[in-house]
């Protein structure tokens, strides 16, 4: 036997070796959670009602094809030369782009599913999107996004202190968000049109189309397919694209990172380079964090190709410079924006609003100890009372839920925890780009074990991991059928597609029950789930907007907030605000805080011109005081 015939021998069994023990954790899987399910089942309930009704939307389609799994592939396993192929892809860059473009307008009809989505019972109420924002972090880059519109970076405050003061917005000394700028940049144009969610739309068709595109040009035409439209409907990608929040901004500057960094290694180009960096620095000036997360692993391939090859150096010299310019002009428009805010370069917006009202909430372990120990005199005592202190323990249960809120909002739990084995089995005979998207996703998820909050739907912190499992899917699927020689129709093949689809339906469909009348096949879908626990704050925005749109201008409508709320909060002005007399604000309907206008000296002389009503969180009641 020659050395390649027993390297392609070993290659084989590490495949086979990574298959059986993929199915093996899914069967595992499977079964932790089938037995959950039917011993939760109700006393007097038979177990085959149990078996066919109320299905978890993790496990439970999973079970026919995990049985039929090892006659599906026990002829493909068996073959002694099935392996992965990790050759160059010979799509052509015209059919990429094709591709690329059609797998981006399936993206952007999600995510206006989405948002046209009306989860009343007749179906006659506003949609989804037509409902105003959920989030207090929403609120924050809305004003940011006018903020920019007006040619500012930031407002003076007004009136008496606290009466505006907006969560998530600077208000001490400056009135302005506290978020990284680059978010409001991209939404400034759809928010000028009145149409802020379309900029998330756009950004979730061009992550899926450069995706897709990468996946083409990383391991052809099928992983592309494959990628590009695993990231149309997943449904993390959908729900996110239907939130003002920073993460789809910012991921499409990590798309255009990743796309042009893997072609500037190809060509060692440094025009590439640059454009790499330029969709880098935008991730950057986006969500920090998470940009050097997802970067690190590149960048140090980078550092030790430069410290290793030496006669290649100036090659990798042209990267690097590539990378390496616009990331320096990013730092030094941050320090800018910084200044016109805080009057530091190096002080963020962040942390000066970290320090002053939430200081439990810093980055680290003993986070509310430190928290707790600083004399913070604006303090946020409800709000900041929310976090939990970090200790190893917590920041395990933390990653835990992130590590399978990440499966499921993209690939669903057992396709991804599959895939995630195989992956780690298979790992020496991985390509290079799978093994760096492996560690990106790696890199993300460590990043973020040092915080104390498992983000929005256990998922936010580690969003920008769900692409990346879409493209690792991709690229791992399209190499092993090939390798393995196997047809686009074989029994694999289709095998894999049903899983896929199993998750796709658990994610966004809820099928009415075949056997019982009165209960659900499904408990619901997780998509229209998750929908409807978003909406239980729009709503509550919405019918408080509605009223107080109604009133008569100019008006002050002073808030009483429900102590036992903390994560609803009324008060948000779109800038510029003011208690001068001035056209552009005077018919305007303004919020503010009750305890700050009464508590006030000389209040009689503030907003004179404006009739005052007062709003009961609790009570839900708007009545009008004299001043």
């Amino acid at each position: 036997m020659t050395d390649k015939q027993g390297s392609e021998k070993q290659s084989s069994t590490i495949i086979r070796v990574a298959c059986v023990v993929a199915w093996m954790v899914a069967v595992w899987l499977v079964c932790r959670g089938e037995a959950a399910r039917l011993s939760d089942r109700p006393v007097d309930q038979p177990l085959w009602v149990a078996a066919v009704t109320n299905l978890d939307l993790d496990t439970s389609l999973f079970v026919p094809l995990l049985i039929a799994a090892p006659f599906v592939w026990f002829k493909s396993l068996r073959n002694p030369s099935g392996t992965l192929d990790v050759s160059e892809p010979k799509t052509s860059l015209a059919s990429a782009l094709v591709l690329s473009v059609l797998v981006g307008g399936v993206a952007f009809a999600m995510a206006t599913k989405v948002y046209e989505t009306r989860l009343d019972a007749p179906r006659k109420g506003p949609a989804f999107g037509e409902l105003p924002p959920a989030y207090h972090d929403e609120y924050s880059y809305l004003f940011q996004a006018h903020t920019f519109l007006a040619g500012r970076t930031a407002f003076e405050p007004v009136g008496p202190p606290g009466l505006l003061d907006q969560m998530h917005v600077l208000n001490d000394g400056k009135y302005a968000s506290r978020y990284f700028p680059a978010t409001g940049v991209w939404m400034a144009p759809f928010v000028s049109r009145g149409t802020p969610y379309l900029g998330h739309h756009v950004a979730n068709a061009i992550i899926a189309t450069l995706l897709c595109f990468a996946a083409c040009r990383i391991a052809g035409s099928a992983a592309g397919a494959i990628t590009g439209l695993l990231i149309a409907f997943a449904p993390g990608m959908a729900v996110f694209s239907n939130l003002l929040l920073a993460h789809h901004p910012g991921l499409v500057g990590l798309s255009l990172f990743l796309v042009a960094f893997l072609e500037a290694r190809r060509r060692y180009a440094m025009a590439w380079g640059l454009i790499a960096g330029i969709g880098l620095t935008f991730a950057m000036l986006a969500r920090p964090m998470t940009a050097a997360g997802f970067a690190l692993p590149f960048g140090l391939w980078l550092l030790l190709a430069l410290v290793r090859r030496a006669d290649d150096r100036r090659k990798y010299m042209k990267l690097a410079t590539g990378l390496g310019v616009p990331i320096v002009c990013g730092f030094v428009a941050l320090a800018a924006y910084n200044r016109s805010i805080t009057g530091d370069f190096f002080t963020t917006p962040y942390s000066v609003y970290t320090n002053i009202y939430t200081p439990n909430h810093v980055y680290g372990f003993n986070n509310v100890e430190r928290g707790n120990a600083k004399d913070a005199a604006k303090r946020i005592a409800k709000y900041d009372g929310w976090a939990v202190n970090l200790t190893p323990t917590v920041a395990v249960q933390n990653a835990q839920a992130r590590l399978v809120a990440s499966f499921q909002w993209t690939l669903g739990l057992i396709p991804n925890a599959m895939l995630a084995t195989f992956a780690l089995i298979a790992w020496p005979r991985l390509r290079f780009e799978s093994r760096l998207i492996v560690a990106s996703i790696v890199s993300l998820h460590v990043a973020h074990i040092p915080y104390w909050f498992d983000g929005i739907m256990h998922y936010h912190y580690v969003f920008e991991t769900g692409v990346l499992w879409c493209l690792l899917g991709g690229v791992v699927v399209a190499d092993l059928l090939r390798g393995m020689q196997l047809r686009v129709l074989s029994k694999p093949a289709i095998w894999i597609g049903l899983c896929v689809v199993a998750a796709t339906v658990s994610a966004w469909t809820n099928p009415p029950n075949l056997f019982v009348a009165e209960a659900n096949l499904f408990a619901g879908s997780r998509v229209q789930t998750e929908l409807r626990g978003i909406a239980f704050s729009r709503l509550k925005y919405f019918r408080f907007r509605s009223r107080i749109d109604a009133l008569e201008r100019p008006a002050l409508v002073l808030v009483e907030h429900d102590p036992a709320d903390i994560h609803i909060e009324y008060v948000s002005n779109i800038p510029p605000v003011s208690s001068a007399a001035r056209s552009d604000v005077d018919a305007a309907v303004l919020v503010g805080h009750k305890a700050a206008l009464f508590d006030a000296p000389n209040r009689e002389d503030l907003f004179r011109d404006r009739a005052v009503w007062v709003y009961s969180a609790r009570d839900d009641t708007l009545s009008q005081v004299g001043r």
